[in-house]
């Protein structure tokens, strides 16, 4: 009597462990961009991104049965193959080690200085644009770089006239929207995009936050 009495209380400690035992695993999973050399990609592959999906499926750990439930798995983010070879992925302390292995690089956090601050073109996706903005100015900014190979185009009270050395370029994308005008209401990622390409102007300032 006393041990069946008993066996609802072990069942709950059990439980209690095995969620325990998840949360840990979890706790330990981060995300890391691993860098590759592409010329080490395996002629089976046909792309790069069947190759990194195998790396993934190579470093997944044996776990018990009747722990699988519990245990994630590595799962692969994005594939890279343009500024850098590569991919993001969700990894534990175990997969990364054994990923290391023909790596050129690995990190989980962009380098704060990576000295490439010249010559650089900022896109920026968005509902639209305020070319008369004063941030817009290009006064002081250098000829646009050789390598754009943009356009400024034109639209509904929008002209090309309106792009210059720091706005070089302005496009819609709009199928299936009726709206055709690069120009609408302003918008935090509009604020960026002025103040990436930095270029300073007097008295500015957003929602009172921050004044120059």
């Amino acid at each position: 009597m006393a041990m069946a009495s008993f066996l609802p209380l072990l069942w709950l400690s059990w439980f209690l462990f095995a969620h325990f035992f998840c949360l840990v695993v979890i706790a330990e999973r981060s995300t890391y961009i691993v860098h590759l050399d592409k010329s080490l990609m395996p002629k089976v592959f046909a792309t790069h991104h069947l190759w990194h999906s195998s790396t993934i499926e190579s470093i997944k750990i044996p776990t018990p049965a009747l722990l699988n439930s519990y245990h994630p798995v590595p799962k692969l983010l994005y594939s890279y193959d343009n500024v850098l070879h590569g991919f993001s992925a969700v990894l534990s302390k175990d997969e990364l080690e054994a990923l290391k292995i023909g790596l050129l690089k690995l990190t989980q956090h962009t380098p704060p200085t990576s000295g490439f601050g010249q010559d650089v073109i900022i896109g920026v996706l968005d509902s639209g644009v305020w070319p008369e903005s004063a941030s817009f100015r290009d006064d002081g900014m250098p000829e646009i770089p050789k390598k754009w190979k943009g356009i400024c185009w034109s639209g509904m009270e929008f002209n090309t006239s309106l792009c210059n050395k720091k706005l070089i370029g302005a496009n819609y994308f709009n199928k299936g929207l009726l709206a055709s005008n690069p120009e609408v209401n302003i918008s935090m990622k509009r604020f960026l995009s002025e103040i990436a390409g930095y270029q300073p102007v007097k008295h500015a300032y957003f929602e009172v936050i921050v004044e120059i």
